[in-house]
């Protein structure tokens, strides 16, 4: 029995162009995730936004700018719970730079609790968005750039 070329081929081909779609992303992936931030209509000037992807992946947390907007890179391409939370902004007596801190059970980056949060003025929202077994936001990252507001009432 002789082995040909293009037998083979047609046997064993089906396998680079699996691994080749694979390796380009039609896996789960991830996502980069724009938007503005708004309490009532009105933006939220300060604070921090975290993604939280289901148990096993990382949570990616990014402060809100001053004009309410924010850019997360890498977020997973899943179905996401989001928090949001501005306490950290919250003005204390004697109150020297003021952190961050992630929402009970979710992982800051490395290093991010170091330094302080970025600059904004302090708008009270309602506590259930900090708390991730709390919130009602929700966002399905999909592969790519997207937008995505997050208007709290």
């Amino acid at each position: 029995m002789r082995l040909s070329f293009r037998r083979g081929l047609g046997r064993w081909g089906v396998f680079p162009v699996l691994l080749t779609l694979v390796a380009a992303g039609c896996g789960t992936g991830s996502g980069s995730v724009s938007g503005k931030v708004t309490y009532k209509g009105a933006p939220v000037t300060g604070g921090n936004i975290t993604f939280i992807p289901p148990a096993g992946m990382a949570t990616i947390s990014v402060p809100i700018s001053e004009d309410g907007t924010y850019s997360a890179a890498k977020v997973p391409a899943v179905a996401v719970k989001i928090c949001v939370e501005t306490d950290s902004l919250r003005p204390t007596a004697g109150a020297g730079a003021r952190k961050y801190q992630p929402p009970p059970g979710a992982t800051p980056p490395p290093g991010y609790l170091s330094g302080p949060v970025t600059k904004g003025v302090y708008v009270k929202i309602p506590d259930k968005y900090a708390n991730p077994d709390t919130t009602d936001l929700s966002y399905t990252v999909k592969s790519g750039k997207q937008e995505h507001d997050i208007p709290l009432q």
